[in-house]
Formats: structure tokens, sequence, C-alpha cells
């Protein structure tokens, strides 16, 4: 009798600690609904809700660690990068408005209300996106949100910020700077070269070998700035970003000792160097008018310039050094429209149509004398038909064409036109769970430093080359996956996907001629890929969520069909377990297993060590303080990479820097009148080269 008058005891004074909980979490939905008590997740429609409780927005600073802090099961958050359920990258948006995950230099989670993803959501606000995370936030109508950022790995990188937006009734201003470096100079590696049926100096050699040890040094200095302007009503949206970004390699290189078998250097060492810089302003526009409530019409337009100078030097012992440099000028200019049609809640069209020009003119000096200009563009034409019968069930159909085109030199012009599409059904079966299922196909062209003709000498032994002659990749992708949104305390998702690559691009190795010697190293369209993917996300809160469970395995399988057909499965799995102390602190310990994969069609098999990590976290809204210790066991990351092209294999492992500690602490503050509005800070993005190796 005594441990049942406990047992009450207990009850009656969990259930008051219980119906407080209830009460702060308690949230008020947009839809003018009933108000939803004791519910942090639910689906609404295409939208899979989600609320951020205290602790989670005071334990962040940035989308990523709050989608991260919260274990959202649709929301994988990979090497820093927010990942959606269907495998595609998700686009932020803040209150409906496009805002690129970079650009969020003010973001501010202790003004989260909710968090929405979305795939392939019919709202034309979200502009056709295949993932969306959506943060329905609190702002100013007149004030602003400042911060400052800085973030240290020791012993070798830093970035520090600093940021502000002031919003004034219908207008936001946003200036941001940002910039950072990174030292490396305690990776080392060792390995074999093996040539087989090569000339050199005039003579053929059945089989050359390498063996080598080295270590490498790189060093990397960054600066940008961004100032943004937008003006936002009802019925239109208009911004404009200026944009400038600045890169600088003030010197990077290697050190190898060496011996070779038949013997054809007497030197026993090689060095290699390397520096150059870089720098881009940048210009774009959207705009976004609401006509009528059948008619909206999206626009953007974008211009880039970037000029590139580097240099390089290779040296064995006593021979002639190589030397190679590049000097680039790039423009790049893009325009789209989405002009969308609603006649009714149950159906929709849109046309999306992209159009995207490069010109790149390269100046190579050194081991290669040449001019080359490029120019190149794509315009890509989807017509998107969304039908919604019920809020449990819609389906969109993508069908388009992707127009290619490029010049290299006086060479003769490639152009296609290639089917490109997307098919999506989305079934809500109830309230916590849903099912969706899309096919994808598309085309994509190789880079500009892919298809650049010229030829550069990298070494004694190894010439590099663009190949004008190659054509787009062409991909199949279905994925199904579904979201289980259980109870308070487990959720889950799973997830599966296959995808079919032709034409895949490909590194192709040749003897060189007699007078070259060595081996020529081009690109090619290899045969075809097929790999398989299957996963899960799991999340498991105890203790009133103060312990958070997360587990995250994964299965790849890859196969390769070609002169390089081989085959691979592995299975990876990520954990994490996170103990809240209070509203303000938290630990947390994880573990990402061994990473192997198959690349350049079965031609390179590759391998990464696993990582244990742990982190302790302080904040309480403005404040945040975030230190985390990477490879606890491993001084040195492990990896290794095997190539085999039959006149040339190789097999290098390396040893680069592995536990390190990152310390990351920011201060947000803001001022003003508090509503319900938005500003991205636009940061520029880095502009393609067409310096063949420079991917």
């Amino acid at each position: 009798m005594k441990n049942v008058y406990l047992i009450l005891l207990l009850v009656a004074c969990v259930m008051p600690m219980r119906a407080e909980t209830a009460a702060a979490d308690t949230v008020a939905t947009e839809l003018k609904e009933v108000v939803v008590k004791s519910e942090r997740a639910w689906i609404e429609g295409e939208k899979v809700v989600f609320i951020p409780n205290k602790r989670e927005k005071n334990l962040s600073n940035s989308p990523e660690s709050l989608l991260k802090m919260m274990h959202l099961p649709t929301v994988r958050i990979i090497d820093g990068k927010a990942i959606g359920l269907n495998g595609q990258d998700v686009v932020y948006f803040i209150n409906g408005v496009r805002a690129e995950s970079t650009d969020i230099a003010t973001f501010w989670p202790k003004q989260a209300k909710r968090v929405e993803y979305m795939e392939n959501p019919t709202d034309p606000r979200y502009e056709g996106c295949a993932a969306v995370v959506n943060f329905v936030m609190t702002e100013y109508e007149v004030g602003g949100v400042t911060r400052i950022n800085a973030r240290q790995e020791i012993p070798n990188e830093g970035s520090y910020s600093a940021a502000n937006k002031l919003v004034y009734h219908k207008m936001t201003y946003g200036v941001m700077f940002d910039g950072g470096y990174s030292r490396d100079h305690s990776s080392s590696y060792s390995g074999e070269d093996n040539y087989a049926g090569i000339y050199y100096g005039g003579n053929y050699y059945d089989n050359v070998k390498r063996e080598y040890d080295g270590h490498s040094w790189s060093r990397n200095d960054r600066i940008s700035a961004g100032l943004n302007a937008r003006y936002v009503t009802d019925k239109v949206k208009i911004t404009h970003t200026l944009g400038f970004r600045w890169n600088r390699n003030p010197g990077s290189g290697s050190f190898d000792t060496e011996s070779w078998s038949p013997e054809l250097f007497k030197s026993s060492s090689a060095l290699s160097q390397s520096s150059g810089r870089s720098a881009s302003p940048q210009l774009s526009g959207s705009y976004g008018i609401w006509i009528n409530p059948k008619w909206h019409i999206y626009s953007q337009w974008n211009y880039g310039y970037s000029h590139k100078d580097n240099s390089s030097m290779y040296r064995n012992g006593e021979l002639d050094p190589i030397y190679n440099a590049s000097e680039e000028d790039v423009h790049t200019a893009g325009l789209s429209l989405q002009p969308t049609f609603q006649p009714s809640k149950k159906f929709f069209v849109q046309l999306i149509a992209t159009s995207s020009m490069n010109w790149f003119s390269t100046r190579y000096a050194g081991s290669a004398d040449q001019k080359v200009d490029q120019w190149r563009g794509e315009t890509r034409t989807t017509l998107r038909f969304a039908w919604i019968p019920s809020d449990n069930f819609w389906m969109d159909l993508k069908p388009g064409v992707t127009a290619t085109y490029w010049k290299v030199s006086d060479l003769d012009r490639y152009s296609k036109v290639e089917p490109r599409g997307q098919l999506g059904l989305f079934w809500r079966i109830s309230r916590k769970l849903r099912f969706s299922a899309n096919l994808f196909y598309s085309s994509d062209m190789p880079s500009a430093s892919q298809s650049g003709d010229v030829l550069v000498r990298q070494s004694e032994l190894m010439w590099l080359q663009g190949n004008p002659a190659l054509v787009n990749e062409t991909s199949w992708f279905p994925h199904i996956d579904l979201t289980w949104l259980g109870t308070d305390w487990f959720n889950a998702a799973l997830f599966g996907s296959y995808r079919r690559e032709n034409n895949t691009l490909v590194s192709s190795y040749a003897a060189a001629d007699a007078e070259q010697g060595g081996v020529v190293n081009t690109y090619i369209n290899g045969g075809s890929t097929d790999s398989c993917h299957l996963g899960g996300s799991f999340s498991v809160n105890l203790f009133s969520n103060r312990l958070n469970l997360h587990l995250q395995p994964e299965f790849h399988y890859y196969k390769t069909h070609g002169e390089y057909a081989n085959d691979i499965s592995r299975f990876r799995i990520r954990g994490s377990a996170g103990f809240t102390i209070n509203d303000y602190c938290s630990v947390d310990i994880g573990y990402d297993g061994t990473e192997k994969g198959l690349d350049k069609s079965g031609m390179e098999r590759c391998w990464y060590s696993d990582d244990w990590w742990a982190s302790f976290t302080y904040g309480n809204g403005d404040l945040y303080l975030s230190m985390t210790i990477n490879d606890i066991f491993n001084q040195n990351r492990k990896s290794w990479r095997e190539l085999n092209s039959g006149i040339y294999s190789s097999i290098r492992h390396n040893l680069s820097i592995g536990r390190c500690l990152r310390i990351n602490l920011s201060y947000t503050f803001g001022y003003g009148k508090k509503v319900e509005k938005n500003i991205d800070i636009d940061r520029p993005q880095e502009i393609e080269s067409g310096v063949v190796g420079s991917n």
C-alpha cells in the first residue's frame, strides 16, 4: 500500500511538470485552426512541420545547427550540408522567401517559430525546388539584427564574420563581411605508381615503378562581402544583391623522397609548389509579382566576373623544372522565368525556364603556350503540372528539355537537346505518417576545365589534357521514402533509391608518343554505373527530451560497366547521443563510420577512416559557444586510394589532420519592433574555372 501512495505522489509531482512543458510547446498554426497542444511534429498537407523548443533554439546559431539539434528525420546534415530525405540538396527559405545557406549571415534561431520541410512544394513561392526547408520566423518592422561570429579550428583554420540587417517597413538592407584562412602543414602520404608500356628519353620501357614518401602543405586566404536591398509587399518582392569574393593561395606544395625501378632519374627527391589568386565581383536581382490569385510570376538574373592567376613549379632533382602558369577571365550570366497559373486549389501549371551563359578566356604559359577561349551555355525548359485532389494526396509532373551548347576555340561547336523530367507522388496517410515517391531524369554537361583543348605537363611522366569531344552525362534516379512521426519520444524515416548513370565522365590514361614520353591523362565518357542506396533515420527522446539518441544506418551498392567493370558494397552507420543539462548547456558524443567508394567508372577505389567526436555547447539565445573535438582516438585521419587503368596504376595512403578542436563563438542581438518579415544577405559564390586540372 505504501508503494501505491508513493507512485501516486510521484505522478502528482510529474503532472505539473508535464503540463508546464505542454504549455510551453503549445503552438497555434498559421491556418486559423484550433490550437494544437503537446504536439511538436505533424504532417500538414505537403508540409512536415516541426516546432523547435527553447533548448534547441538556445543551443544553435545557424540553420544547420538548428536542424541538427532538432534531429529531424527528414533532413540529414552531412559535412555541414543539409540533404533532404529524397536525396536532393535542401534549399532554405525564410518566411517563404528564398535564402541560400551561405547567405543567412544574420540567421537567429531565437526567432524561429516552426520549421517546415517540403518536397516539390506546390506553392509557387518555393520556385519548384525539389527539397525545401522553410523557417517561419519573427522579424522586425522597424529595427534590425546584428551578428558577430568567430570559428577557430585548432591548429589550422579560422573563419570570422560580421553581419547586420536593417528593416524599415517594406525595405530591408543587409550588409556582411566574412574572412577566413586555412593552413595545413601536417599531411603526409606514401605510395607507388606503375607505368606500363611507355616512352621516356626516346627509350621504350615495359614497366616503370615509382615508390615514394612525402608530405604536403597548403595555405588559403579568403574574403567575401555582400550588400543586399529588398522591397517586399503582399504583391511584390524585389531583391538586388552586390557581392565580392577574393581568394588567395600564398603558397602550397609537396616534397617527396622517391625511388625508381629502373633508375630513370638519379635524384631521390621531388618538389612541387603552387600559388594563385582570384577576385570576383557579382550582381544579381530577383522579382516576384502576384498579379492576382491565379497568376504569379517569378524571375531572376545574375552576372559575375572573375579574374584568376595561377602558377606552379615541379622539380625532380637536377632535371629542368616544369613551370606552368595560367591567367583567366571568366564572365557568367544567367536568367530565369517562372510564370504560374493556378485556376483552382486542386491544379496549377508552371513554366520553369532557365538559361546560363559562360565565357572563358584562358592564357597558358610554361609547358603549354596556348590561349583557349570557351563559350558555354545551357537552357532548361520545364512545364510543371501539379494535381492536388485533397490534402492527403497530390501528384507532380515535370516534363522538360535541356539544351546544352559549347565551343572551344576554333573547334566545331557542340550542341544537343535532351529530355529531362520528374514525377512525384505524395500520400499523407495520416497526420503522423507520409509516403512519397519520385523519379528524376537529368542531363549534365562536363565542366569547362574538362573540355578545354590544351595539353599541360604536370611531371616528368604525366601530362594532363582536356577533351572538347565530351558529351553530357545522363542519369535515372527513382526514390521512395516514408516518414513516421510516431510519438513525442520517437520518430523515424526510411528511404531507398536507385541511380543509373550513362556516359559517365572518367579519366583515361594513354601512352604519350616517343617525343613527349610518359602518360597522357584526359577525360572520356566511359560506361554506365548502377548504384543502390538504402537508409534510415531514427530518433529517440528520453527523460523529458533531455537525452536524445540518433541513428542513421545506410547501405550502398555500386556496380560499374564497361572497360573498368567493378562493384563494391558498404554499410555505414552514423550515430550520436546528446544530453541537455539544462536550457543552456548540452554535451554530445557521436560516431561516423568508415567510408569506402568506387569512382571513375570502377577505375578507382577509396577508403576513409571512422571518426569519434564529442562536443559541448552553451547558448542563451544571444550568446552561443560550441567546442568540438574531432577524431578523438586518431591523431591523423587515414585514407587511401587505389587506381588501376592498365597503362597507369597507383596506390596512395594519406595521413591528414585528425584530432582537432573546433571552437565556434557568436553573439546576436536585435533592436526595434517585431513583425513577420525577412531578409537574407547574399554572399557571392565561387565562379567556375576553365583551367585544365583546376577541378
